[in-house]
């Protein structure tokens, strides 16, 4: 019931796009709501996925670490995972050998994945 309600608010967050202090209060909320519900996958996705959106790229790996550990199958999870390991100023080779590995998976499982072809370039 409560993620139900949480995913409810997330729908209703999310449709609010567009207007920049909106956008603020959706953030401040999806925070709110991964508070709440720290293990939820989709939330901590569609959080990692704004702040990646918004270079808070440190933030966006914690997230996308986070819901990469919790589900390893999720393509969008393992996105921000890497994006934000291989965009992060102080990267080292280490870090992108592990985001070219994940990248190269989702470019297997999603072959029209146009950011992953790029972030791989990256």
């Amino acid at each position: 019931m409560r993620i139900l309600l949480a995913l409810s608010l997330l729908i209703l967050l999310a449709s609010c796009k567009g207007n920049v202090t909106t956008s603020k209060n959706t953030k401040v909320n999806l925070d709110s709501l991964v508070q709440l519900y720290p293990d939820s996958v989709p939330l901590l996705v569609t959080y990692g996925r704004q702040l990646l959106d918004d270079y808070q790229l440190a933030d966006a790996l914690n997230y996308g670490a986070k819901a990469f550990r919790l589900d390893s199958n999720n393509i969008e999870a393992r996105f921000i995972y890497a994006s934000a390991l291989v965009n992060r100023p102080q990267r080292s080779q280490a870090d992108i050998d592990v985001s070219q590995k994940h990248l190269k998976y989702i470019i297997q499982k999603q072959p029209g994945n146009k950011e992953a072809f790029l972030n791989l370039a990256t």
